[in-house]
């Protein structure tokens, strides 16, 4: 098949959308994608576990997780949002700009994460103190940034597919 996105626009709209085809499954892709959750869960879990006491561990294992949720979540079809296909040519012009702004989020998840725990033995008390399943206001206000942070460049980076999708094929 042509994938020049010229060539593209003026073949019929089933054909010339690589991006939305929703009737194709691909083994690689499903493989892909199933790594790519598994990484997320049971791997983040693991990942955490092994880095969070060593210096700047929190840090290392958020932004692998970080990462992994990202590109999970900017590519998955879920319950309202179509995929992204890696080979669809809206996708491909936009790698690069993805590529920036996801190193733009991660120094940002550091610095948020840093300058956070670099706070934290200056807050109140009520702060650290751990609740009967043993965690802290603290680290859920910290989850809560991160996660927040996280869901916003998904936003963004399909926000921007969907706006190159529309450019290129209208």
């Amino acid at each position: 098949m042509d994938t020049d996105p010229k060539s593209l626009i003026s073949q019929p709209l089933q054909n010339s959308d690589p991006c939305r085809r929703a009737s194709s499954f691909s083994v690689e892709r499903f493989v892909l994608m199933t790594a790519l959750f598994l990484s997320l869960t049971v791997g983040g879990f693991a990942l955490f576990l092994l880095l969070a006491k060593e210096p700047g561990g929190l840090q290392k294992a958020s932004i692998i997780v970080y990462t992994i949720f990202v590109v999970f979540f900017t590519f998955a079809a879920t319950r309202a949002l179509p995929p992204y296909l890696f080979t669809c040519p809206a996708v491909q012009t936009q790698l690069p700009r993805l590529l920036w702004r996801h190193l733009f989020f991660l120094v940002g998840l550091f610095t948020l994460q840093t300058a956070a725990l670099a706070l934290r033995p200056n807050l109140p008390g009520w702060w650290n103190a751990r609740d009967t399943k043993g965690r802290t206001p603290f680290e859920a206000c910290l989850w809560f940034l991160c996660f927040g942070l996280g869901f916003a460049q998904v936003f963004m980076n399909r926000s921007l597919l969907d706006r190159a999708h529309h450019e290129l094929f209208g």
